[in-house]
């Protein structure tokens, strides 16, 4: 019995996100899209653009699930692009710390303005009321996801 209300939860959890991406149809913005970067580079940016300080490409990788490998070639494309810089430990030369550049930066902070725009835009079609109601959705759907995350 509890498994398949889970594999019914799962289910609807699925149409769920398929829903919302459909709703907030978020696009790259028109830099990215000049730089052709995909989908693992616009992630490494967006998780070097929220970390506190520049990370190694392990911590990276390991965060978003990308294999080493794929992490050298991705931090390679978005260096040639100037968009991040490797940055030598002073005490460990074998430490490899990725930060962005002032370029990565700036892109960084398009995309984000760019998608807090539309999202701005999607928000306003919506009541006071049902705004409230969308944000205490949300908060409550990342309390309990970051909860399990925890978890692991």
């Amino acid at each position: 019995m509890v498994k398949v209300a889970i594999e019914e939860c799962a289910e609807r959890t699925i149409d769920s996100i398929h829903k919302i991406e459909d709703i907030f149809k978020l696009k790259p913005c028109k830099s990215v899209m000049r730089l052709d970067l995909n989908l693992p580079h616009l992630k490494v940016l967006r998780f070097i653009a929220h970390a506190s300080q520049p990370q190694t490409i392990s911590i990276i990788g390991n965060s978003l699930d990308i294999s080493m490998a794929m992490m050298t070639r991705i931090i390679d494309k978005l260096e040639n692009h100037k968009l991040v810089e490797r940055d030598r430990d002073t005490t460990d030369r074998r430490i490899i710390r990725i930060k962005l550049s002032a370029k990565g930066k700036k892109l960084a902070k398009e995309c984000n303005d760019c998608h807090k725009e539309h999202i701005i835009n999607m928000l306003n079609g919506l009541t006071p009321k049902d705004r409230e109601m969308f944000i205490a959705a949300m908060n409550t759907i990342t309390e309990i996801i970051s909860r399990e995350g925890d978890k692991k």
